[in-house]
């Protein structure tokens, strides 16, 4: 009986994704309900915590069978490409959320050396191609939902409590966002995506350009206080 409902299920799941890629309707999903570590996409960039039980999911595809917009989520990462590890190597503050018109991608991406305009040049380049070679980025995103308005990539690190020792931290872990960038229909419509490919490559995009994009938000005190 538990393999005949398992087997209906999954069927179910695979003839929904079907129907909505068919007929073009995935931007015509809402968000019923809000994930464990995010409500629906916002642009603010508070600390959130994640508890240490919760930071690494098992699930192979990271994301709950009971989540809201499970199918889209899953399909939005192919597009992007921005998530290389998989669970349960994969911090559960890397995810995707989303709306009827917003896909918000969250990043752990660690400062290292790098300068404010480095950052957001590399950020800029994975919104709009993609950060693999088979990735489409925004491009793809915008051509196949017809209801998205908005996508936007948040670059975060991750301070972990102290694991050394006999007595190991039980704090939570601290999200700390420091990037976020985003861009909406009408902007991406009007971007010049040569220049934008040009000036990513060197890492090296001017002020002209940010200003093509619909918002970029850098915590330039927090960036500097982790590069020293």
């Amino acid at each position: 009986m538990w393999c005949l409902l398992e087997v209906t299920r999954r069927l179910s799941d695979f003839s929904r994704l079907c129907r909505l890629t068919c007929l073009g309707l995935l931007g015509a999903m809402t968000l019923s309900g809000a994930p464990a570590l995010y409500a629906a996409p916002g642009l603010t960039q508070a600390t959130t915590l994640v508890p240490q039980a919760q930071a690494f999911p098992v699930s192979a595809d990271f994301y709950e069978p009971t989540e809201p917009d499970r199918d889209v989520k899953l399909w939005a990462e192919q597009m992007l490409g921005l998530y290389l590890v998989d669970p349960p190597r994969r911090h559960a503050s890397e995810r995707v959320d989303f709306s009827t018109n917003h896909l918000h991608f969250h990043l752990w991406r660690p400062i290292g050396q790098r300068t404010m305009v480095e950052l957001w040049s590399e950020a800029a380049s994975w919104l709009v191609f993609g950060r693999i070679k088979y990735s489409s980025g925004a491009r793809g995103l915008f051509s196949d939902l017809d209801g998205l308005e908005r996508v936007t990539v948040s670059l975060h690190e991750v301070i972990r409590p102290g694991q050394e020792g006999r007595r190991k931290s039980k704090e939570p872990d601290q999200v700390k966002i420091y990037l976020t960038i985003s861009l909406k229909r009408a902007d991406f419509e009007r971007l010049d995506l040569q220049k934008l490919r040009d000036c990513s490559i060197n890492r090296d995009c001017n002020r002209a350009m940010r200003s093509s994009f619909s918002l970029v938000k850098l915590n330039s005190r927090y960036i500097k206080r982790r590069r020293r």
